[in-house]
């Protein structure tokens, strides 16, 4: 008994070592689970070995449990990640899908909104991208399953300005912002946005609710609430910028 109970230690800590060799143990227990085969993707796109990682990604949309939204932005990251263009069918497949509002979801979105704006997804089409996005979120207005859609939109505005749509991106931050309003993340983008358009009447309207909703905890928000508040006095008035 002691020698086998040893000798299945042994293999346990073996496994656990080795994040590869968690991922494929878990794989013989679970074959069908969107979560390790999403693991084993990332393991294979780490190594640059794309085909592989689509596959497993593949697997993953088969479990009818999975997110349609995270597993489509996966794929996509997938081609940023080893410098190729996605074909068509990747940004049609965003477009197809539903505005779920699942963590995954929620990180495959913000790692793909980081990387393209800065730079890293050069193969992938920003603008293509974002009109693929407008077109999955729709007119959601709901809160979502988990609390979250106010951050798919918050995110889908960052790639449509990234884009230079940013009359479609304010749509969403508004949209963000009535989901939310005690989160100020999209309202101080969208100060940001009217204030490059030259909406300086839209733009003091955000900032006064911007200021009514501020309870002051976080310090950089506050800071950049005054920030605007100062540009906003130092600039003379001028018509929007239609776009």
């Amino acid at each position: 008994m002691p020698l086998c109970y040893g000798a299945v230690t042994y293999h346990r800590v073996l496994v656990w070592q080795s994040w590869e060799r968690m991922l494929f143990a878990a794989l013989s227990h679970y074959p069908d689970s969107p979560r390790v085969h999403t693991g084993l993707a990332n393991l294979y796109l780490n190594k640059g070995k794309l085909d592989e990682a689509l596959g497993h990604l593949d697997r993953a949309a088969k479990n009818p449990e999975a997110a349609e939204l995270g597993l489509a932005i996966h794929v996509l990251s997938a081609y940023c990640l080893v410098h190729r263009p996605p074909p068509p069918s990747a940004y049609e497949r965003i477009a197809k899908s539903p505005p779920d509002d699942d963590f995954y979801s929620i990180n495959a979105l913000a790692w793909l909104t980081d990387a393209a704006l800065r730079g890293q997804c050069a193969d992938s089409d920003l603008s293509r991208l974002a009109d693929a996005l407008q077109r999955a979120m729709g007119d959601a207005n709901e809160s979502g399953s988990h609390g979250n859609m106010w951050l798919v939109h918050t995110h889908s505005a960052n790639l449509l300005a990234g884009a230079g749509r940013k009359q479609d991106a304010l749509l969403h931050l508004d949209r963000a912002s009535r989901l939310e309003p005690e989160r100020l993340e999209a309202a101080l983008l969208a100060v940001r946005l009217r204030l490059e358009l030259g909406d300086l009447v839209a733009a003091r309207k955000t900032l006064e609710e911007l200021k009514q909703r501020d309870r002051g905890s976080v310090a950089s928000q506050t800071r950049l609430i005054e920030e605007y508040e100062r540009r906003l006095a130092a600039t003379p008035g001028r018509r929007p910028v239609l776009q």
